[in-house]
């Protein structure tokens, strides 16, 4: 852990920190929209697929929007796990293992379960076969029990998050139990940060190992199936937790760390990164069709992953630093519509796909089985595309704003009868500095209290 001694006052590092969280509504507002538009591309035909064409251009760019997922997940590896670090760097108790859970079941399930339903009755009712296909999304093993991707129900493939999330929400505790066994063994705040990072790179061998395994040669028949399990995406939650370690290292010592020294002289450096992640990104589908089951198709997914993971630490980066001050970020990141529209990310990312399915009139309520997402559809023209684009923001606005209010919302509430913490910044920060931190720690609940609405994905 190499780190400057510049350190800064309590009320310097509070004020900073509305406006990280405030960065971090923004940036999963940003990164909503360009998903809304990657699965634009493939409904509309806009998108390249194999035996479609697509659209000139637009056909090799929209489809790289899917870059914009990982910092989904970097931003839960860093909010959920920052109390975890800052307890172990410490020598604190850990937050509760119980009430984490239940927080984070009641914001991820309930949306989903309500989906799970409308879907399966408006768009599926007549594919359901037996109990089973009807009990698999509730104990989320949808996609680990059908490996068959033609059974994989329309309206609902963007959902392999969802399992993907909570496995992470289930493991980061016993993750934070087997590291402290580790990390307590160092002498000082320092030498247990050092400890802490280290299964983090493990993580990221792994996640670029399972994607090697996907795409290999012989595993071309299931290849679409492993690629959703969760160890593919290992790599992208580790980033998270080594920049939640730097922080909570931050927070019980007062030091700053090197990392946070740079990003802070130059932020806008690390989103130039990030965009260059994109633009490497972008050429790949103006390649011939890789075929899945070939040694090309391999490494060019082995690249896919490592420019995933470089955006998505790249794009995070510099909101984690509390010194940062850029005019550009804030006046992309902490203005109120996006910001807004992160806060409602998770509606807006479960709902914008069966939007699109009505939109087409496929599905048991419209009397026929429903198309895919991936199934290729004959390209719209130009006026009933701005037609479409229009329907789904409103389509999706109108769900979004109903599963918020009606349904996410109330459940958040339900996180005080289980004495859940109410966001990722409440989970139980440690108020007692060990013998080794300095009092900055005592700050952070007054942070926290103070940014409550920001809740992650």
């Amino acid at each position: 852990m190499t780190a400057t001694e510049a350190t800064h006052s309590d009320a310097e590092i509070g004020t900073n920190h509305k406006r990280r969280y405030a960065r971090y509504d923004g940036l999963r507002g940003v990164c909503a929209i360009f998903v809304v538009i990657y699965h634009i591309g493939y409904q509309s035909g806009i998108s390249e697929l194999p035996g479609h064409d697509g659209v000139p251009i637009l056909g090799s760019l929209v489809p790289a929007f899917r870059i914009f997922l990982p910092p989904f997940f970097v931003l839960s590896g860093l909010l959920l796990y920052r109390p975890f670090a800052r307890a172990i760097i410490a020598g604190t108790p850990r937050p509760a293992t119980g009430p984490f859970i239940v927080g984070r079941a009641l914001r991820l399930l309930p949306a989903f379960y309500v989906l799970t339903l409308v879907v399966m009755f408006t768009l599926n009712l007549s594919a359901v076969d037996g109990a089973w296909e009807v009990i698999k999304p509730f104990i989320l093993l949808h996609y680990w029990f059908t490996p068959d991707m033609a059974q994989w129900w329309p309206g609902m493939e963007h959902t392999w998050t969802v399992p993907v999330e909570m496995s992470y929400y289930l493991a980061l505790p016993i993750l934070a139990w087997l590291i402290n066994r580790s990390a307590r063994r160092g002498a000082d705040p320092a030498a247990r940060a050092r400890r802490i990072i280290v299964p983090f790179v493990l993580m990221t061998v792994i996640g670029t190992a399972w994607t090697i395994f996907c795409y290999l040669p012989s595993q071309a028949e299931h290849t679409y199936y492993f690629v959703f399990w969760p160890l593919g995406y290992a790599g992208f939650f580790a980033a998270g937790m080594a920049l939640a370690t730097l922080s909570a290292y931050r927070d019980v010592t007062g030091v700053v760390p090197a990392l946070h020294r740079a990003v802070a002289k130059h932020p806008l450096l690390w989103w130039l990164g990030a965009l260059g992640a994109l633009l490497l990104y972008i050429p790949k589908p103006f390649a011939p069709q890789v075929v899945v089951g070939t040694w090309p198709a391999m490494a060019q997914h082995l690249v896919e992953y490592v420019l995933f993971f470089a955006f998505g630490l790249l794009a995070v980066v510099p909101l984690t630093v509390p010194e940062v001050r850029s005019r550009f970020m804030d006046a992309v990141l902490t203005n109120p519509p996006i910001r807004y529209i992160g806060r409602l990310s998770y509606g807006v990312y479960l709902w914008n796909v069966p939007v699109m399915y009505y939109y087409f009139q496929y599905g048991t309520i419209f009397g026929n089985q429903p198309l895919g997402l991936n199934d290729a559809r004959p390209t719209l023209p130009f006026g009933e595309l701005v037609g479409f684009v229009l329907y789904v923001i409103v389509g999706t606005a109108l769900f979004t704003l109903v599963s918020y209010y009606v349904v996410e919302r109330p459940a958040l509430r339900l996180r005080h009868v289980f004495n859940a913490p109410t966001s990722a910044l409440e989970l139980g920060y440690a108020t007692e500095p060990a013998s080794d931190a300095r009092p900055a720690d005592r700050a952070e609940p007054q942070d926290a209290s103070a940014t409550r609405r920001s809740t992650e994905r």
